[in-house]
């Protein structure tokens, strides 16, 4: 695929079904239906949580696979399996979200 690669397609995924979650979280507990737009927390949060999951589910993709080995007219090659997102790895979302959470306390709502 052009945007992702094996298991790539997670971190859209995640990062909304978190930031989804925190917003009904937030919202019903605030008891306030605009409290997850007027806050940076809420996001933050979400991001950060997000980053988390993101980042062993990376982990234990990298680590979990081994190079494949394909025999293609009597020679060997290894090729290894790529999972990743607008081309960075799936384990390096998790910093990602956490540098845009950290923008996103410090900066305030975008």
């Amino acid at each position: 695929m052009l945007v992702w690669r094996g298991k790539g397609y997670l971190v859209p995924v995640i990062i909304f079904a978190c930031s989804l979650l925190f917003q009904l979280a937030f919202d019903a507990i605030y008891n306030d239906p605009n409290y997850y737009r007027t806050h940076s927390i809420p996001l933050a949060s979400a991001l950060l949580v997000a980053g988390a999951i993101l980042s062993q589910i990376g982990k234990r993709s990298y680590e979990s696979q081994g190079p494949l080995e394909v025999k293609d007219f009597g020679k060997k090659f290894m090729v290894s399996r790529d999972d990743s997102f607008f081309w960075i790895p799936l384990k390096h979302w998790g910093l990602i979200c956490l540098l845009i959470s950290l923008v996103s306390v410090i900066f305030g709502k975008w």
